[in-house]
Order: structure tokens, then C-alpha cells, then sequence
């Protein structure tokens, strides 16, 4: 279980590792010197960092595959079979509980970023109004529009208008 928790956060930091080398190799250029001459000194057939990184991303991804393939031409008299369809589900359970962790995340993330473009217009979101809280996950993306009422704004989806309103306490949508 710790290495499935190491794994996930790993995978769920792997895009930020990701922007970061690229924003390094863009405005480093020290650092990039040195990383470009230490992939060349090395006999790493070619691969770079970012090859390298993705290998935990697939890895539990790859166990699937394998793990589908051998129950497949497994009989289901061979002695193994039970061991390896437990295997099997158990590695679903993984894949399936990591990828909705990291789309909950990804969620929090799009409210965080919804929340902190409020700043911008003006208004001051306090510890009561926070949108970030464990039950509001992000939707859908629309066009907001400022009102002349400061303290209202307008959010369009699709044919829908939402108003949210940060004195209100009755309307916990988000």
C-alpha cells in the first residue's frame, strides 16, 4: 500500500516535474548546458530526462497489460489462475482508485484557479467564502461576466445563468 501511495504521488506530480524541466531548459541556460552534456557523456542510447520520467507513469499501466494478457491464455484449471486474476483485479482497483485521485486533483486545481482569477476583478474572497472545499468539483468552463454590482458576478453555461453571490450562504453550488 506505501508503494502505491508513492506511486500515486508520483504520478500526480509528474506534470509540475514535467513544466518545470521545460521552464528550466528555457531560462536556465546553464542548466540546460549541463543536462544536454550529461545525456551526451552517457551511453543512454538516446533517451533524454523526459523519457526517463515517464517510466512510473506507465508503469502500473503496463502491469495491467501484462497481468490481462497472462490471464487470457492462462487456463482456468492451471493453479495460478486464481493468484493471477486476484493479481488482476487488484491492479484494476490501483489504476482505477490513482486515476480518480489525480482527476480530483485536477479538479481542486480548476476551482483554485477559478477562485484566484476572482482577485483580479477586485473582490476579496474571505476564509468564509473559500470555492475550494472537498465537496465542490470543477464542471465546466463558461464566460464570466463582471455586472455593475461589484459584489455579483455572472457565470454563462451554455444556456444556463448561475449567479454567485459571496454574502450569500443559501446557494452552496459551484
Amino acid at each position: 500500500s506505501s508503494g502505491i501511495n508513492a506511486e500515486y504521488g508520483y504520478i500526480n506530480n509528474y506534470n509540475t516535474s514535467i513544466n518545470t524541466l521545460s521552464s528550466l531548459m528555457k531560462t536556465n541556460s546553464t542548466f540546460k548546458h549541463q543536462l544536454e552534456h550529461l545525456f551526451k557523456a552517457s551511453d543512454l542510447k538516446g533517451k533524454h530526462l523526459p523519457d526517463f520520467l515517464i517510466e512510473p507513469v506507465q508503469r502500473l499501466p503496463r502491469y495491467q497489460m501484462m497481468l490481462q494478457r497472462c490471464h487470457k491464455h492462462t487456463p482456468a484449471g492451471n493453479p495460478d489462475y486464481l493468484a493471477l486474476s486476484t493479481a488482476l483485479t487488484t491492479i484494476i482497483q490501483v489504476n482505477r482508485s490513482i486515476n480518480e485521485k489525480i482527476r480530483t486533483l485536477e479538479s481542486y486545481n480548476q476551482v483554485l484557479l477559478i477562485q484566484e482569477s476572482f482577485t483580479g476583478f477586485g473582490v476579496n474572497i474571505s476564509s468564509d467564502d473559500v470555492l475550494v472545499l472537498p465537496h465542490r468539483f470543477f464542471v465546466k468552463s463558461g464566460d464570466l461576466v463582471l455586472s455593475k454590482d461589484r459584489n455579483r458576478f455572472r457565470r454563462r453555461l451554455d444556456d444556463n445563468m448561475y449567479d454567485l453571490e459571496p454574502e450569500s450562504t443559501t446557494n452552496n453550488e459551484s
